[in-house]
């Protein structure tokens, strides 16, 4: 394409590219981000570790604070193993509020070893709170598994597939295509499941336990959406998992599981509303402020320490 459009172009080369160019560009943008930290008195930081496709383990530092304006800003500081000095290296250390990060035993250990205030991360909670029930209960597992059966049936058989659209012609029903979840993704499970209730008429009795499978499941991931806004803020925590817990109290089937839910969620995530951290952000988030807490001595103890 080169040799078409310009064939006296001469392209730069590898090493000149990881020598140069990328190294010039590091440091321009290395310079304007040290310029917008300088005058940032409190900055709070996330992290998040992932393994590329040859195993080697990466964790990203993300700085988040307020401008001038009071709008919420973040810029990506490295993309290296942690070390105390890429905070010190960027002038943070005296700045820095609160890490919020994985549950990961050698990230919990590094925090405590650096003295670090923490928290973890929400969302990676949330996904723990419903492997430990959702998952592990026997019910719920059992009905996982017979639809996942029945989608690989339709899925690797192209004549199970074609008696498949034509009993959905016979019944006058619209033709779908069924979902195949994955194991390590439950939200995919979700809506594989999903695709199983919206046909309870034609199931027997038993299946309905997919709806109210599918009911509890949804309540997570429409949370997860919910969090995944960038103006999200830890004050959200209370209540958002308030919330959750008033749902699952609704639902009157399957109280094994809601229960262990429950139980999972204050496992979990503990008594949040007496954490000075996620009580005071919330006090102090105008959208919420008192009327999210369930205890009121929890309101009296985040006042007095404001």
């Amino acid at each position: 394409m080169k040799n078409v459009a310009e064939p006296k172009y001469k392209l730069p080369t590898r090493k000149h590219l990881s020598k140069t160019v990328v190294p010039e560009m590091y440091e321009k943008v290395k310079v304007k981000i040290e310029n917008i930290l300088e005058p940032v008195q409190y900055v709070s930081i996330t992290t998040h570790v992932w393994s590329s496709t040859v195993n080697d383990d990466y964790l990203s530092i993300t700085a988040h604070f307020l401008d001038d304006n009071y709008k919420m800003q973040h810029v990506c500081l490295e993309v290296i193993p942690f070390s105390h000095e890429s905070l010190g290296k960027w002038g943070l250390l005296e700045k820095l509020s609160y890490v919020v990060r994985d549950n990961a035993r050698n990230m919990s250990a590094t925090m405590e070893k650096a003295g670090f205030k923490y928290v973890s991360c929400f969302a990676h909670t949330l996904q723990l709170v419903i492997k430990d029930s959702v998952f592990n209960q026997k019910e719920g597992s059992n009905v996982i598994t017979i639809c996942r059966r029945l989608v690989g049936h339709f899925k690797d058989s192209l004549k199970a597939n074609k008696q498949l659209k034509a009993a959905h012609e016979t019944l006058h029903m619209p033709q779908k295509c069924m979902i195949y979840d994955e194991p390590t993704k439950w939200n995919s499970t979700c809506h594989m499941l999903k695709k199983f209730w919206r046909e309870e008429d034609h199931w027997p009795f038993k299946w309905l336990l997919i709806e109210v499978i599918t009911e509890i499941l949804f309540i997570f991931e429409n949370t997860t959406l919910a969090i995944s806004y960038p103006n999200v803020n830890v004050g959200a925590t209370i209540p958002i998992i308030n919330s959750i817990a008033a749902s699952l109290k609704e639902i009157c089937a399957l109280k094994g599981m809601t229960n262990d839910l429950l139980a999972s969620l204050q496992r979990r995530f503990g008594n949040c509303e007496f954490d000075q951290c996620h009580a005071t952000a919330t006090i102090l988030d105008a959208c919420y402020k008192t009327n999210v807490f369930v205890s009121n001595e929890a309101v009296i103890a985040a006042k007095q320490h404001i």
